[in-house]
């Protein structure tokens, strides 16, 4: 689903949806636009308009003339005339919420004068309704991004539909998703027609800077992002069974539960090699970051580690978590779902990749799935519960941004929307 923070990506099949919580208030801005101000002149009119942040305009009408004048703005205004002789003066000052306005005018010898103020209140931004404007839903300059506001909250939109969505990754342009069945596909994050990049069935994802690189049956492959020839890296066999993939400018990063290991190859194309064996049999997420490939292994007792990009010895960061799953990272911290077995038991953590004492961040999760992270806050996906949440990332009240039809597995973030 894209959410408005939010654009959503899926709840499957892909919702890759834009609704819920806008992530971003994005406030319209104003700029400074003179309409007309000309000269005043014997004999003549002379008019005066002026809408701005904080504008003001003012004329004065020539002998026999009359003047006119408006100003308008976003955070107060004002404006002023002088009628010529014989002439009449009209001013008006509109300014809107929780601004003021205001308008003077001086009638000439024998002319008349009016004047006129306007100003809107409530609190500032330019918006009379939170409840349900989409370009001001929940707070002044909150964007739905297409999508309707309800009750002070963004709704999701559609982007796409999918058989059988598996993971899900976005850039500046585009959403892309992989299908077990129908392979990977791509639509605008503002919405349009979906791209089909490759119809061999594929899992795992990641995206470089000028390819989405994917798990399939057959091997691990790359796409150009816009579509095209794929190139094979890694053969499937009997034994493979993929389950995490992340690159970097110069490799490419997966986990093999069949083979139970780490493993990497050049982007380039090259010889595969084995970073560990030490694995668990439940290998379902890896990431990396400058200097470490970090994964889980899952189960009832599992276990978050990590080993250098090059190679080395691997360090195990938490242990005994209750069926950890997917996870996201910042500059210095690993977050995660504990998915647990049972209803509302899930929770969603947090700890420094340097090691050190977990912490929850939001318990009594129904079923957690997936995670993504922002400078700001932490969001996921419930599965049981269907739903999309987010919480500060130091702590703090867990919201629900959106309630899917279907159960929501994956998750991804832009600047703009989930």
């Amino acid at each position: 689903m894209r959410m408005t923070s939010g654009k959503q990506t899926g709840i499957p099949g892909i919702a890759a949806c834009v609704g819920g919580a806008a992530l971003l208030g994005i406030a319209a801005c104003g700029s400074d636009v003179v309409i007309d101000a000309p000269h005043a002149s014997a004999g003549g009119a002379s008019t005066s308009s002026v809408s701005s942040v904080g504008s003001s305009a003012s004329s004065t009408g020539g002998a026999g003339g009359s003047s006119t004048t408006t100003a308008a703005t976003s955070g107060g205004s004002s404006a002023s005339n002088t009628g010529g002789a014989g002439g009449s003066s009209t001013s008006t000052a509109a300014a809107s919420v929780g601004t003021s306005a205001s308008a003077s005018s001086a009638g000439g010898a024998g002319g008349a004068s009016s004047s006129a103020a306007a100003s809107t209140s409530g609190g500032g931004g330019g918006c009379n309704d939170t409840t349900s404007d989409p370009s001001n839903c929940g707070a002044c300059g909150h964007d739905c991004l297409g999508g309707a506001c309800v009750a002070s909250a963004c709704q999701p939109i559609q982007l796409a539909t999918s058989l059988s969505p598996m993971n899900i990754a976005v850039n500046a342009t585009d959403v892309y998703w992989t299908d077990n069945i129908k392979g990977v596909t791509s639509v605008p994050v503002e919405g349009g027609a979906p791209t089909v990049l490759t119809s061999t069935g594929a899992v795992a994802l990641a995206l470089g800077t000028d390819h989405v690189y994917y798990m399939t049956a057959v091997g691990i492959q790359m796409t150009p992002l816009g579509g095209g020839p794929s190139t094979k890296f890694e053969p499937g066999d009997a034994n493979v069974t993929f389950s995490g993939l992340a690159v970097d400018a110069t490799s490419i990063y997966w986990a093999d539960n069949g083979k139970k290991g780490l493993f990497k190859i050049p982007i380039g194309g090259g010889a595969t090699f084995t970073l560990t064996t030490m694995g668990g049999s439940q290998l379902n997420s890896v990431i990396i970051d400058a200097t470490s490939l970090y994964w889980i292994n899952g189960g009832p007792m599992g276990t978050i580690q990590k080993i250098p990009i090059g190679g080395g010895p691997v360090t195990t960061l938490a242990a005994g978590l209750t069926y950890p799953w997917r996870f996201a990272m910042d500059a210095d911290t690993l977050y995660w779902c504990n998915a647990a077995t049972i209803n509302n038991l899930g929770s969603v953590m947090r700890m420094a990749k340097s090691g050190g004492s977990p912490t929850i961040l939001a318990a009594g999760q129904d079923s957690p799935f997936d995670v993504a992270v922002d400078g700001t806050h932490v969001y996921w996906v419930n599965v049981a519960s269907k739903t999309v949440m987010r919480a500060p990332k130091g702590g703090g009240v867990a919201t629900v941004l959106a309630t899917g039809p279907n159960e929501g597995t994956e998750i991804a973030i832009d600047a703009a929307a989930v």
